[in-house]
């Protein structure tokens, strides 16, 4: 057997494998522009007009005809990443809000930082 009936599919597999990433990293960065839209078509971009998941529409459950028809929800993920970045804070009662300033201050720091295989740094739409 030779090394190139080994290697070639391996390397088919591993391209295969980089795509579905790449896939998966445009489709949160275009949830994550949607969930940060949603916010502010709610005005929910303080504490005082902060709103739950469920007002905003971001917990939609999807039965398993929907899973096996239409293209993954992101929103959920989306979410969930920009809280634990910090661009969406959750209130003590569940309520969530944009973080304007926390977003803005990311989005400036992805636009002064020089490494562009860091995978987070995609997941920002540009402003």
């Amino acid at each position: 057997m030779k090394i190139q009936d080994i290697l070639l599919p391996f390397l088919a597999v591993l391209f295969l494998l980089l795509v579905l990433h790449l896939v998966q990293l445009l489709l949160l960065r275009s949830a994550n522009r949607k969930v940060i839209q949603i916010f502010r078509d709610h005005q929910a971009t303080s504490k005082n007009n902060a709103r739950s998941a469920e007002a905003l529409g971001l917990l939609r459950q999807q039965t398993i005809v929907q899973r096996m028809t239409q293209t993954k929800d992101y929103k959920p993920h989306a979410t969930e990443f920009l809280t634990r970045v910090g661009a969406i804070k959750v209130t003590e009662n569940d309520k969530m809000y944009l973080d304007e300033d926390t977003l803005m201050s990311l989005i400036q720091k992805k636009k002064e930082d020089k490494n562009l295989f860091r995978s987070w740094k995609f997941l920002f739409p540009n402003e």
